[in-house]
């Protein structure tokens, strides 16, 4: 089954709490995610920009390793360079012509 993906982009920035959801989601983070955690780390790191950014950083770490090691499973060329378009389209938020199988 095709899902065409034909939302139009967010330009808002993700909260912590989404942040946080994505590590946890790829088993990178096991605090509570509530509210008084997140208030409490951005206090002890002296404002939540900066908790935010340490988080936005996190994640991206952790999904350029996932990255890592789905380029290394032997798929072919023409294959990688395609996943790596997709990185870069959505870093462009773009979905033009975007179709996902699942």
């Amino acid at each position: 089954m095709t899902k065409c993906i034909n939302q139009q982009p967010d330009d808002t920035p993700a909260t912590v709490t989404q942040l946080a959801a994505a590590l946890a989601a790829l088993g990178h983070y096991e605090g509570t995610n509530s509210d008084t955690e997140h208030a409490r780390e951005a206090a002890r790191l002296c404002g939540e920009s900066y908790y935010r950014l340490l988080l936005v950083n996190a994640l991206l770490g952790h999904a350029e390793g996932e990255a890592l090691h789905a380029d290394g499973t032997g798929v072919p060329a023409n294959q990688v360079l395609a996943a790596h378009r997709q990185a870069l389209a959505a870093v462009g938020r773009s979905t033009i012509g975007l179709s996902l199988s699942f």
